[in-house]
């Protein structure tokens, strides 16, 4: 009897550990803030930890596996890029000799939407006519993305990323912008465009919002605003390809414009 007991019991303590250990599973993948288990930062570095591992192979043995890993990883997090726990998360699978393909995600690919307004009646209003979102990947890169579900049909768009100066600035806030590519709506007035700004946010350090206008933007216009930076972190790749606001451009009656100067860019 006393056996049978003392085999429950060690039982349940197993029991007990395992729920612990699932637990902090669940808490590694929950965001604990900037540079935390969960956040973009975290996996950023992770990522990196892993590529180091795998350029140095072959290791003479483990130990110096863990090491080329807990080098990238001390050097994020004295930088203050990441914290203790995200450190802990990352280097402890490498020592706990889990394959790369095998370990788990220490922070989360971020996105973030915002509703697509227009037409516009004055400046960035309008029905909400879709939506964008940003997603920054674990690279730095970052993924756009623009569903138009109620616009004009099978007409010809252009779409532009615009730095501002203030969170959820409209366009008399804008600082300069690029134009990320071209989307034509369909019969129903529809389209699903995606773009890649590689390196991150070409204007680092400013607030964004999206232009969505026909050529010229002398048309009806769309509109999403975002309230919150979001990084460059090799470099921004793409070059503004004007000052201001691209609405900027739109003929208002009874004025000259150097269409010149910008035509070339529609060709």
């Amino acid at each position: 009897m006393t056996s049978t007991i003392r085999a429950l019991m060690i039982c349940a303590a197993l029991l007990v550990s395992a729920s612990a250990a699932v637990a902090k599973t669940d808490a590694q993948l929950s965001p604990s803030g900037p540079g935390g288990v969960g956040s973009v930062e975290c996996l950023r570095v992770q990522a990196a930890a892993q590529q180091a591992v795998l350029d140095g192979m072959p290791y003479r043995n483990h130990g110096e596996l863990v090491r080329t890993a807990a080098h990238v990883v001390s050097a994020a997090e004295a930088a203050g890029t990441i914290d203790s726990g995200c450190a802990g998360c990352i280097v402890s699978q490498f020592a706990r000799r889990i394959p790369i393909e095998d370990q788990t995600p220490c922070g989360e690919e971020s996105r973030v939407v915002a509703d697509l307004r227009g037409p516009e009646v004055g400046a960035c209003d309008g029905p909400v006519a879709g939506s964008t979102s940003i997603q920054v990947k674990a690279n730095g890169d970052i993924e756009f993305r623009l569903v138009l579900v109620n616009g004009p049909a099978n007409t010809l768009f252009n779409v532009f990323w615009v730095g501002t100066n203030v969170a959820s600035g409209c366009h008399d806030d804008a600082t300069s912008y690029v134009d990320i590519g071209d989307a034509t709506t369909d019969a129903a007035g529809q389209v699903n465009f995606v773009a890649t700004l590689v390196g991150g946010n070409p204007f680092p350090g400013d607030y964004v919002h999206i232009d969505m206008c026909v050529p010229f933007c002398g048309g009806p216009m769309f509109t999403s605003l975002y309230g919150q930076v979001f990084a460059a972190t090799v470099g921004p790749t793409m070059k503004a390809i004007g000052g201001g606001d691209p609405t900027a451009r739109a003929a208002k009656p009874g004025e000259l414009r150097p269409w010149s100067i910008v035509k070339g860019l529609y060709r």
